[in-house]
């Protein structure tokens, strides 16, 4: 279990985990304006939006060190462990920027919704392909959804991590995407060439 979590980086994924609390702590609700790539305008973006991203990919880093061919015939299930080890971490992540909201004037509903969306996207691609391509992922995420204008049609629909908080849509998309990640990550499914590659290169 110790080798597991010294493997996963898990110093390193607490240590995000901290920062990424303590920032949203002292950001509140500050917000910036940025330009609508698609549309035109300006989008209002709570500056807490983009806190999740280096915990998602820190998270995607640990389990990058994931040593396919003998975990794969390894007696215990550690693909499991690690959709528990992402679960844990995002449920400490809610306490924690639940307990912020309550103290401070940040907004904790939209951030834990974001990051699960995030988180999703990452561990699933990174799964299924790279761990590159599962924070290449994120950043799409990020840059999509800041990119379309509010006044464009279906907006709504696209613009998902500035969704209200309690948006049903942009959360049913974000359990969704989390639900399929996790799937995919505990049962390890793998499609890229690269880990078939990285696995004959083991044997």
């Amino acid at each position: 279990m110790m080798y597991w979590l010294k493997a996963r980086r898990m110093p390193l994924i607490l240590l995000s985990l901290a920062v990424t609390v303590g920032l949203l702590t002292l950001l509140g609700n500050r917000a910036v304006q940025l330009p609508a790539v698609i549309g035109g305008g300006t989008n209002g973006v709570l500056l807490a939006a983009f806190l999740p991203i280096p915990l998602v990919v820190t998270i995607n880093y640990g389990l990058s060190s994931r040593d396919r061919l003998n975990e794969r015939i390894a007696l215990r299930p550690v693909s499991r462990w690690d959709a528990a080890l992402v679960v844990a971490t995002l449920l400490v992540l809610a306490l924690s920027v639940t307990l912020v909201g309550l103290l401070t004037t940040a907004e904790p509903i939209g951030f834990i919704r974001n990051a699960l969306l995030l988180t999703g996207v990452a561990v699933g691609i990174g799964s299924v392909a790279t761990p590159a391509a599962g924070s290449t992922g994120v950043v799409a995420i990020v840059v999509l959804t800041n990119s379309v204008g509010p006044a464009v049609s279906g907006a709504s629909y696209v613009r998902l991590m500035q969704s209200p908080p309690h948006n049903v849509w942009a959360w049913s998309v974000a359990a969704t995407v989390l639900i399929i990640g996790l799937v995919v990550l505990a049962t390890g499914v793998r499609i890229s060439s690269w880990s078939a590659g990285s696995d004959q290169g083991v044997r």
